[in-house]
């Protein structure tokens, strides 16, 4: 058999057409092929792959791997605990002032009244005397609201005195901080005061003799000690200035 003679350049695109047809990944669109000495060309179609079939080929699912991380565990705000954290304090010292507010207003009213009752020393005739012997283990510092006095170590249960003839205008344990609380109004211008004791011995309105017992001595902090304060005016005052060194 004869086959009719073929130019070479025709020749060479049924080549290319040829090994086109036998691949998967034909190209997307149609080429068209113009055959040398004709007048028209030929247009050669392309089999034109789904939008399915261009991701499989390009993006096959075994190729793709979505990593899902495991939820990360929520950091510790530290700056956001602070602020709570101070703001809960700031809370408890308004609510202990408000309660000191209450009592003073209480303690005032009680001290107006006591003074028609009871005949008090003058200034000059005060003599302090120690309300329990022990050793002083906190100074006073009247900058600093929890040292407006002294704290006196000793045992707990042990006796507490009255530092000065008095009346009683405070004896509960209404103020956070100060456990079972004692004040003692010794005339128009001086209070004692009596804090952390494990139990009271006398109640308001009663009249107690220089030395006398009026509470036992409780624990603070794990510690068994009296906190003491001397007043003047209400202002808190160094308790060594007024009891000096004996007991």
């Amino acid at each position: 058999m004869i086959f009719p003679a073929v130019a070479p350049g025709v020749l060479s695109l049924l080549l290319m057409l040829s090994a086109c047809s036998s691949r998967q990944d034909k190209a997307l669109y149609e080429s068209r092929v113009v055959v040398p000495g004709t007048r028209h060309a030929e247009s050669v179609p392309r089999p034109v792959k789904s939008r399915a079939q261009h991701d499989e080929i390009n993006l096959p699912s075994s190729s793709v791997r979505i990593e899902q991380k495991p939820p990360q565990p929520k950091q510790h705000n530290s700056q956001a605990s602070d602020s709570v954290m101070s703001q809960h304090k700031q809370q408890q010292q308004t609510e202990t002032a408000n309660q000191a507010e209450q009592i003073k207003q209480s303690v005032m009213a009680k001290m107006e009244k006591s003074s028609e009752s009871h005949t008090f020393l003058p200034d000059a005739e005060l003599r302090w005397k120690w309300p329990v012997k022990g050793k002083v283990v906190q100074s006073y510092r009247p900058a600093d609201p929890a040292r407006r006095g002294i704290l006196i170590s000793g045992a707990e249960g042990e006796g507490i005195s009255a530092t000065e003839s008095g009346e009683v205008v405070y004896s509960a344990d209404g103020l956070a901080g100060y456990g079972q609380l004692i004040i003692i109004k010794h005339n128009k211008n001086y209070l004692s005061v009596y804090a952390h004791n494990r139990k009271r011995l006398v109640t308001e309105g009663e009249w107690v003799a220089r030395g006398v017992q009026i509470a036992t001595m409780g624990l603070s902090s794990g510690k068994a000690v009296l906190h003491f304060e001397i007043r003047h005016n209400g202002d808190p005052q160094s308790p060594l200035k007024y009891l000096g060194n004996g007991f």
